[in-house]
C-alpha cells in the first residue's frame, strides 16, 4: 500500500517536475486521467500559431518538436505540412501546374492522404474526399490544393501537441531564445 501511494503521489507531481515553471492550474485532466498543459488564457489562438511557426522556421526547435512528434507517433503531422509549404512553394513561380508538379503533388497523395499511405494523416472526410478527387484525376488539380489540408494539419499540431510540447523541457530550454519577442 505505501508503494502505491508513493507511485501515486509520484505521477501526481509529474507535470510539476517537467515543467517547474507552470503552476498546477495549468494543467487539466483529460477522461483518462492524462494530465496535459493548459492554454494560457493569457495568450491568444494568433500568438500560439506564432509560436508554433517561429519554433518550425528555427532549425534547433524544429528538430526538438520532430522528437518530440516522434515520441508521440505523430510526426507524419509536421512531413505532411512541410510537404505541402515546399509544394506551394515551388508552384508559386510556375505559369501552370507542369508534369513535375504533378508528380510531386501525387507523391504527396501516395505518402500522407491515401487510406494505405505510411504517413496518413488525419484529416476530415469533406478535405480528404476533395484531395482524392484532385489527385486521382476526377477534379482539378490546382494551386492551393493542399492548403486547406496543410491548414487542418496545422491547427491539429497548435492545439494539440504544441499545447502538450511546451510542458517538455526540450521546449523550456527554447521558448527564451525564440519567444523574447512575442511577450
Amino acid at each position: 500500500m505505501i508503494v502505491s501511494f508513493m507511485v501515486i503521489a509520484t505521477l501526481l507531481a509529474l507535470p510539476t517536475l517537467v515543467a517547474s515553471t507552470w503552476s498546477r492550474s495549468s494543467f487539466s485532466s483529460t477522461s483518462s486521467g492524462e494530465t496535459t498543459p493548459r492554454e494560457d488564457p493569457e495568450e491568444s489562438s494568433e500568438t500560439s500559431r506564432s509560436k508554433l511557426t517561429i519554433l518550425l522556421n528555427d532549425e534547433e526547435g524544429r528538430e526538438a518538436f520532430l522528437k518530440f512528434l516522434e515520441q508521440e507517433l505523430s510526426f507524419e503531422n509536421l512531413l505532411f505540412w512541410e510537404a505541402v509549404q515546399e509544394w506551394n512553394r515551388r508552384i508559386e513561380k510556375l505559369d501552370e501546374i507542369d508534369e513535375k508538379a504533378q508528380v510531386e503533388a501525387k507523391r504527396i497523395f501516395d505518402l500522407f492522404i491515401c487510406c494505405k499511405g505510411p504517413h496518413q494523416v488525419n484529416l476530415k472526410h469533406e478535405t480528404r474526399s476533395e484531395l482524392i478527387k484532385a489527385c486521382k484525376g476526377t477534379g482539378t488539380l490546382c494551386r492551393g490544393v493542399f492548403n486547406r489540408a496543410g491548414e487542418e494539419v496545422f491547427h491539429l499540431m497548435y492545439r494539440d501537441s504544441f499545447l502538450r510540447f511546451q510542458a517538455c523541457q526540450s521546449y523550456i530550454s527554447l521558448r527564451q531564445r525564440l519567444f523574447s519577442i512575442c511577450k
